[in-house]
């Protein structure tokens, strides 16, 4: 090292940011809930992307209420993950993919209902 400075990531006891998949995680799935709570207080499909508001809907303020509990469930999956991936990180890797699968399968049934 340059100047005698150890610039590793690694703390006394030799670990290197064993949290950081589930810090980023629980920012990740926060992040998702906030902008589900955003959507589920305003209810205006201003919110949405202008590029995904293509379709028409029924109402829409059913249609925002049930996309902001969409988003609160797939926000789960990363905190969750996040939870687990604190005791092991390739565990909590799994569990985030078999949670975005279970929730795209619930969003699909949730989405059809205001469609």
């Amino acid at each position: 090292m340059p100047f005698g400075h150890d610039i590793s990531l690694r703390d006394k006891k030799g670990k290197t940011m064993d949290y950081a998949y589930s810090i980023l995680m629980f920012c990740f799935g926060g992040a998702i809930l906030f902008y589900a709570l955003d959507i589920y207080i305003f209810k205006s499909v201003k919110l949405i992307p202008r590029r995904y508001r293509h379709f028409t809907f029924k109402d829409e303020k059913e249609y925002m209420t049930q996309f902001a509990k969409i988003l609160a469930i797939v926000a789960l999956a990363p905190i969750l993950s996040g939870v687990v991936g604190l005791f092991n990180v390739m565990v909590g890797g799994v569990v985030l993919i078999v949670g975005f699968v279970v929730t795209l399968v619930l969003a699909t049934k949730l989405i059809k209902k205001v469609m």
